[in-house]
């Protein structure tokens, strides 16, 4: 739950040594509508105050960025009324401003924003070695063993099949599809360079985007490969501290629903 920050709109009137400061409550500006983590987020901060009605400029803007338990975790803003900042993870944070006028008055002002997970962050998340179950449309079931790179580059495979149909009786999309030589099988590899796990898509945290798998084959001792891109992710979302993995895949040529492989990864420490 969101903790709520009531912000009142109200005029602080100073009376002292013959002046007095009048210091409108300020605004927090945030120009993403929508922001997500590693966004250049622009954010500014609209402030008014007068000493005896005179327009007064701020002394200082000391800026800082709170999470959900109200402590900051961001300060080394520079001291002035618009700011940069990159947010390195999804959450609920607090943007806070402090602004000094006439060397011994302040007045601070907050506002709430909802970071949002984006398709960077979701393809870094996935860099790492996952282990798990696989279960399909048609009733078959596996585990599988997946490392993913920086690039999004992936290298799989399955074992311990419950049941084995189609074209993949390995592991799945993630070794490359079985060709058969001569009434023969090998083995799918479990790298080949043109292999891709992209994300190119985020909704609600949720991320989608394409799975290219590899074709094999080997006639007469001559190796070659060649990779499609056959596949939809869907619903990939992480949870357990980024330690769960979820997904499923949709075959590009079927109608969505008809046909799938659902993923249920653990990452490997």
């Amino acid at each position: 739950m969101k903790n709520t920050i009531a912000v009142i709109i109200l005029v602080l009137i100073f009376v002292g040594c013959d002046k007095a400061i009048q210091i409108t409550q300020p605004s927090i500006l945030v120009q993403n509508n929508s922001p997500k983590v590693f966004d250049t987020i622009q954010i500014n901060c609209v402030e008014y105050a007068e000493i005896d009605g005179v327009r007064d400029n701020p002394n200082y803007f000391n800026w800082s960025i709170l999470n959900k338990d109200h402590q900051v975790i961001h300060s080394d803003f520079k001291d002035s009324s618009a700011i940069v900042w990159v947010p390195d993870s999804l959450g609920y944070y607090v943007i806070s401003v402090k602004i000094g006028y006439d060397n011994n008055k302040s007045i601070t002002t907050l506002k709430e924003v909802d970071i949002h997970e984006s398709k960077l962050s979701l393809q870094k998340k996935l860099i790492g070695k996952w282990t798990g179950h696989v279960e399909g449309v048609w009733g078959a079931q596996w585990q599988v063993d997946l490392t993913f790179d920086e690039t999004g580059h992936y290298m799989g495979k399955g074992y311990n099949m419950v049941y084995e149909y189609g074209i993949y009786p390995i592991g799945g999309p993630f070794t490359s599809a079985t060709h058969f030589n001569n009434y023969e099988s090998f083995t799918p590899s479990e790298n080949v360079p043109c292999t891709r796990f992209l994300i190119n898509k985020t909704m609600e945290n949720v991320g989608y985007g394409r799975l290219s798998i590899s074709r094999e084959t080997y006639i007469e001792n001559n190796y070659h490969y060649e990779c499609d891109e056959m596949y939809y992710i869907e619903e990939l979302k992480f949870s357990d501290n980024d330690k769960t993995l979820f997904f499923s895949l949709n075959e590009k040529y079927n109608n969505p629903g008809v046909w799938y492989i659902k993923y249920n990864l653990s990452k490997i420490e």
